[in-house]
């Protein structure tokens, strides 16, 4: 990250409009190494490619505006430690895919597993693509589009930083933010607003996406194939799906992420992923456990129709200190009749008070139960719970396996929130279960 800010301090070499009367012209006589100054006004620009490693530096993303044709993609950069900064870019082409695209521009061959996906997501129009053009920046930028922001191919180690997005209201008549297809890339303190997808991934390792702001669209964070991933700290709103890292995808961190009023908050499945710390709220369903052998620890579920969902047909994930709290329904399963046994969480719904020295109910907690998903909802539930005929039909059950029924089960449920602070802000925050309406127009509709 410090080599490509240093990019930033490139000397200038050609201020359009005083040493060169266009960009193009600019970019034809600047040295490689040196910045290109764009003063602040309007600049109609077609399809400019950028061959060398230079900054293009403009006087601010509400003074300098680059403005294409609306034929294709506004900046092709070709060079590796290439840089845009303080600017804003819109007119991109109306070419939301690279459906169109001839097989021979594609990098991979075409009997390759992902070359279709490749080059549909990889080779629409866009404002900014980076092509085989690692190592650059871009930065403090702001991108008006209908089809694509920016597409990295082939590209390691880019960094997008400050970026401020706007695609469509509808999802459905836009596209990708920022694809990163087969390229490392880091997306930092940025916001996007509409579209399809916010920050789309293809194929890649070592993905980093923190600290910024979706909402709007289809998907908030989408990867696919991906491996070492970082997704931390960042806010997702008004979404179909919140967070979705797909099932061929393995050691990812999605830590520390709000995500609420979405259909699905977080959906992380392939394989030894790690989940932790996000605030999920009144989602359709909050968190989905999917995949196996992934830890998913320390989240807050709260005022979701669904707070938890098991998709997995082995139980081999570990669901621990989370708290889940005032959702529709604490947890569902898949049909599949599996027992998962998740310790040491916090069912704001559990009942009984007694507890354990190590601070845990000494009534264990089945939220898929016929009786105990009914507590907190349905009146005398809390009585049937510790009736005679149910504590001796779970006791039953410990010796009797066929007599158990599928779902999930806590023998040691929390007594009280694991992250209490959290807890009470969001209980503040918020006074029922499902979707809110907030004041701005940006929203998902299905």
């Amino acid at each position: 990250m410090t080599s490509r800010r240093t990019l930033l301090d490139r000397p200038v070499s050609v201020v359009v409009g005083e040493d060169a009367p266009t960009l193009t012209a600019a970019l034809r006589d600047a040295p490689p190494n040196t910045s290109i100054r764009v003063p602040a006004g309007t600049y109609n620009v077609s399809n400019v490619t950028v061959s060398k490693p230079v900054t293009i530096r403009g006087a601010g993303q509400n003074r300098t505006h680059l403005v294409g044709d609306r034929t294709g993609t506004v900046m092709t950069m070709t060079a590796p430690r290439t840089a845009v900064a303080n600017l804003s870019l819109s007119g991109v082409g109306p070419a939301r895919s690279g459906n169109n695209v001839t097989a021979g521009a594609v990098t991979v061959d075409k009997t390759s597993w992902n070359y279709n996906m490749r080059k549909v997501h990889g080779y629409g129009d866009a404002a900014v693509v980076f092509d085989t053009a690692g190592e650059s920046f871009v930065s403090r930028v702001r991108i008006n589009t209908t089809s694509n922001g920016i597409i990295a191919r082939d590209s390691p180690n880019v960094t997008i930083s400050n970026l401020t997005l706007y695609g469509t209201k509808r999802w459905d008549e836009g596209f990708l933010g920022v694809a990163a297809i087969g390229s490392s890339v880091v997306v930092q303190d940025s916001a996007f607003y509409g579209g399809k997808v916010g920050v789309f991934a293809l194929d890649v390792d070592d993905l980093v996406v923190r600290d910024s702001r979706m909402e709007g669209m289809m998907l908030g964070v989408f990867n696919l194939y991906g491996r070492n991933l970082l997704i931390s700290n960042n806010r997702v709103e008004d979404t179909g799906y919140g967070i979705y890292v797909e099932m061929r995808s393995s050691e990812t961190a999605v830590v520390g992420n709000s995500v609420r009023r979405s259909g699905n908050g977080v959906i992380v499945a392939g394989t030894e992923n790690y989940v932790s710390g996000n605030v999920l709220t009144q989602n359709r369903a909050g968190l989905l456990v999917e995949g196996h052998y992934s830890l998913y620890r320390r989240n807050v579920l709260a005022y979701n129709r669904i707070g938890l969902r098991s998709l997995t047909l082995l139980p081999t994930n570990t669901v621990t200190d989370n708290d889940v709290v005032r959702n529709g329904k604490p947890v569902t399963t898949s049909a599949y009749d599996i027992v998962h046994v998740w310790r040491g969480n916090y069912w704001s719904s559990a009942p009984g008070v007694r507890r354990t020295p190590s601070g845990s109910l000494v009534r264990s907690f089945r939220p898929t139960g016929s009786v105990d998903r009914a507590v907190g909802r349905v009146p005398y539930a809390n009585t049937v719970a510790h009736s005679p005929t149910v504590t001796v039909l779970r006791q039953l059950q410990q010796f009797v396996p066929g007599l158990r029924k599928g779902g999930v089960v806590d023998p040691a449920p929390a007594a009280d929130p694991i992250r209490d602070d959290v807890v009470k802000r969001v209980q503040e925050t918020y006074n029922r279960t499902g979707k809110s309406e907030d004041d701005d127009s940006w929203d998902y509709r299905s």
